[in-house]
């Protein structure tokens, strides 16, 4: 048996390798084998919930960035610190959350989230942008500014 799988293993091993070749791209490139800095403890980081929503999001005087993202999503993981990061430097003049779409697929559904991560911005209870993908920093502050500003 093992002296047949041998045989097998060198007949195809131009195929095994570029299979192996193929998937260590694949892998790398979204992400399952870089690090991740970890989300800082210390950002303004709401984490909406359905109970939530309404009294946080949708009433909210502020812009507000939601974040709709998953733990086992490499560039959601990538997007995490982002995020954060943004809600310290907008603390004042926005609001910055996370909705993960596991714990609450109602709201991932009720907005037609089908790529995560989505990063929605919503002014006066209405969405008026949205972004899918990693997404730079620079991007969602000038998203929330112009929300803020009115445009």
């Amino acid at each position: 048996m093992l002296g047949s799988s041998l045989e097998w293993l060198k007949a195809n091993f131009g195929t095994v390798f570029l299979i192996l070749l193929v998937a260590y791209v694949l892998y790398s490139r979204f992400g399952l084998f870089q690090t991740v800095a970890p989300e800082d403890p210390t950002a303004p980081l709401k984490h909406f919930t359905a109970a939530t929503w309404r009294a946080e999001v949708l009433q909210s005087r502020k812009p507000v960035l939601v974040d709709f993202w998953a733990p086992w999503c490499p560039p959601c993981r990538a997007q995490g610190p982002i995020v954060s990061e943004l809600s310290k430097a907008v603390s004042g003049m926005a609001l910055v959350g996370k909705v993960d779409v596991d714990k609450e697929s109602e709201l991932a559904g009720r907005y037609g989230i089908s790529g995560i991560p989505a990063l929605l911005v919503f002014k006066n209870g209405r969405m008026v942008n949205s972004f899918t993908g990693l997404t730079p920093g620079d991007t969602l502050r000038k998203a929330l500014e112009d929300a803020a500003a009115g445009k």
